[in-house]
């Protein structure tokens, strides 16, 4: 018998380490902000850090996405565009706003961080 041949997937994980995890890291990126990129679907603020990686912070209310499968849907399509963002200093704190949970809100999505990488590479 032949051996079973497992193909591994790319690494999907999103560790603590590239997380804000607490109020004052919020607080921190919501006072003092470095980068503001506003979006119809999504407010994107950001802040420098000296990690030498970048954090992500999400504020996806319930407010704005009454399902949580709305809600968990746009965290995931937002951990999804930060996992392919080129290695950046910044802390970042998403706001999800209405309509981020359709295909138009993703491509929203897309562009907003898009823009972010924009402006960040012009001030490197």
């Amino acid at each position: 018998m032949g051996e079973a041949v497992v193909s591994r997937m790319p690494e999907q994980s999103f560790p603590t380490t590239r997380r804000l995890l607490h109020s004052r890291e919020f607080d921190a990126v919501f006072n003092q902000s470095d980068y503001r990129i506003s979006h119809r679907e999504v407010l994107i603020l950001a802040k420098l850090n000296t990690l030498g990686t970048s954090r992500l912070g999400m504020v996806i209310s319930k407010k704005n996405f009454p399902k949580a499968v709305a809600r968990n849907r746009v965290k995931r399509s937002i951990r999804e565009v930060f996992r392919r963002l080129p290695a950046m200093d910044l802390d970042i704190v998403v706001l999800g706003r209405r309509g981020a949970d359709t295909p138009e809100g993703r491509r929203g999505i897309v562009a907003a961080f898009d823009e972010l990488i924009k402006r960040r590479q012009q001030d490197s």
